[in-house]
């Protein structure tokens, strides 16, 4: 069957089921990449999985055989090769999935920072100590911490 009729045929036999599996694969890919989203790495990692899409829809659509195994084979390897460049990443998500649970939300973060910063500039000052604080906006500071 081409690729054409069975795109057509996902979308007419259950719509209703194809729109829940694509929500449900959108929601997960979501929480998936939300721990990742402020790195450099994963802007190329999102640019890659949207080339390696693209060639494998190319060549179903013209139905070539090779290029759609060789794009599979490319996905499945860059998969593997994400696995353990950010290994140090999934460990520490999923040590604060553990520890926080995944859908917990804060509702006034700003009001929050700003609090905490505050306090902490003026148990700073009280002792006459300085300080050079930095806060995280796009770029994760996280590794800068850690060395």
């Amino acid at each position: 069957m081409a690729f054409p009729a069975i795109l057509a045929n996902i979308f007419t036999e259950r719509p209703w089921s194809t729109g829940a599996q694509i929500l449900a694969v959108a929601i997960v890919g979501w929480f998936l990449f939300r721990p990742f989203r402020k790195s450099d790495e994963a802007r190329t990692a999102v640019g890659i999985i949207v080339i390696l899409v693209a060639i494998a829809l190319l060549a179903g659509f013209f139905e070539l055989k090779i290029l759609e195994w060789v794009a599979q084979l490319a996905a499945v390897v860059f998969v593997v090769v994400l696995v353990v460049a950010y290994q140090p990443e999934i460990r520490r998500t999923m040590g604060e999935i553990a520890n926080n649970g995944i859908f917990l939300f804060s509702g006034n973060r700003a009001a929050d920072l700003k609090d905490q910063l505050e306090q902490a500039v003026r148990q700073l000052s009280s002792k006459r100590f300085g300080a050079l604080i930095a806060i995280e906006r796009r770029v994760d500071l996280r590794t800068a911490l850690e060395t």
